[in-house]
């Protein structure tokens, strides 16, 4: 539960300033946008494909110290294969949320031990990485999963969500069942 008449003014408050925010984050529409338009899971080659669909993610998959974008690359590179079939199960929507991204993560741990050469350390493949990769295929189902946002929405809006400063899939899960059970935040 929400209260409805905060959310309300919250929206009204929104409208009004929305010119002024949308210059910062029209770049996230712009993304989705560019994905779906040149996403194609029977790519003959998904390295190619994953880097040109993904090339307007900007910040949301690189950062200073955070490369989940590159790592598909390379993991792309080293194994087309086993990354692509990461993907496809990622969104397939028949399959429980929760093993699509224990599957997706343990892929990412299996191909970089595999071919590593030295250099990854990690796979940067997290929750908030997978939130970010279902919401550019199913923007209007996913979006992008940060702790502290999800926290202070919850909080705002005097609800009984819950989350925990722990990165896992249950919160990513939980965060899902929040927008779905109030879908009027959207």
């Amino acid at each position: 539960m929400i209260d409805i008449n905060k959310l309300n003014s919250i929206l009204t408050e929104y409208k009004k300033h929305f010119k002024i925010h949308w210059n910062e984050e029209k770049y996230k529409w712009q993304a989705i946008k560019h994905f779906q338009s040149h996403w194609n899971i029977e790519s003959e080659n998904f390295s190619e494909m994953f880097e040109y669909a993904t090339k307007e993610t900007a910040n949301l998959l690189t950062s200073k110290y955070f490369y989940p974008r590159a790592m598909i690359i390379n993991f792309a590179k080293a194994d087309d294969k086993a990354t692509h079939q990461m993907f496809y199960n990622l969104f397939d929507e028949q399959i429980a949320l929760s093993e699509r991204i224990i599957t997706f993560q343990n892929a990412a741990e299996t191909i970089r031990q595999k071919y590593d050469d030295g250099n990854w350390k990690q796979h940067y493949q997290n929750i908030y990485t997978i939130s970010i990769y279902l919401w550019l295929m199913f923007p209007d189902k996913y979006y992008i999963y940060k702790y502290q946002l999800y926290k202070d929405v919850a909080t705002e809006l005097n609800s009984d969500y819950n989350t925990k400063h722990n990165g896992s899939i249950d919160n990513l899960i939980d965060g899902c069942e929040f927008q779905y059970n109030n879908k009027t935040i959207r």
